[in-house]
């Protein structure tokens, strides 16, 4: 999913908007409770008067209110907080560790990159290869140690920077980081059905889950790459417009 560009400002004019907001904030609260204390003091006078000139007005008063209320998540979407740049590099940074984790684990490391005369984007390789990986008893030690460390720290990250920063990302990209969160913590809790009393209890039911070993991190290869796919999209728009 492309991401559309709402940044309508280059960042030296956008460190400038939210600073005149950031300057104003006091103002606009102050406004939006005048504006809130006589819509309440109308609409007592028209419930005990029924004068119909007063309806117009509440309604003026009703619809400043929701514009003022909103400026801030507007003025957030057109422009984007200065330190956003450094968050999703952060963003990109959590995806490429684990990638290059994962790559150490099961594929040899770096040198998998440099002798597959792959491009830059090695998502759809990367899954490939995975969806190939063999079912062995030092393959289920690495994937012990993908699930509980490499995998819990890349999720701590996102859910850190979305604590942190998640009002000031796009709806898109917040959704994506949610659920990419989700599958992870999904496949961590599904790897267990490798170990061998799991394997027992799907051969009884003429299972072989060790044929979906590879496959199992094809998947969460794949919803990794999305995310940095959509990361950096963004990091493209925000180069361009400091240009």
């Amino acid at each position: 999913m492309k991401l559309v560009n709402f940044t309508l400002f280059n960042r030296t004019r956008c460190i400038a908007v939210r600073r005149f907001f950031e300057q104003t904030e006091a103002v606009r609260r102050t406004l939006v409770a005048l504006l809130v204390a006589l819509t309440f003091i109308f609409a007592s006078i028209w419930a005990l008067t029924q004068k119909n000139e007063l309806e117009p007005v509440i309604a003026v008063f009703v619809v400043l209110i929701t514009i003022l209320q909103g400026l801030p998540a507007v003025v957030a979407t057109i422009c984007p907080h200065p330190l956003m740049s450094a968050v999703i590099l952060e963003l990109s940074m959590a995806s490429h560790q684990w990638k290059n984790q994962f790559m150490d684990l099961y594929l040899g490391g770096l040198g998998w990159k440099a002798n597959s005369g792959i491009p830059e984007d090695i998502w759809d390789a990367l899954a490939a290869s995975a969806a190939e990986i063999p079912y062995t008893d030092d393959n289920m030690m690495k994937g012990r140690y993908l699930t509980q460390n490499t995998n819990k720290i890349f999720v701590d990250n996102l859910v850190t920077l979305a604590d942190l920063y998640g009002d000031q990302f796009s709806p898109d990209l917040r959704l994506k980081i949610l659920s990419t969160i989700s599958r992870v913590r999904f496949s961590n809790s599904r790897f267990p059905h490798f170990e061998e009393p799991w394997l027992k209890i799907f051969a009884e039911k003429g299972l072989d889950r060790r044929a979906h070993f590879g496959q199992h991190f094809a998947e969460l290869v794949k919803y990794i790459g999305e995310l940095e796919r959509m990361v950096d999209d963004l990091k493209k728009q925000h180069k361009q417009d400091d240009q």
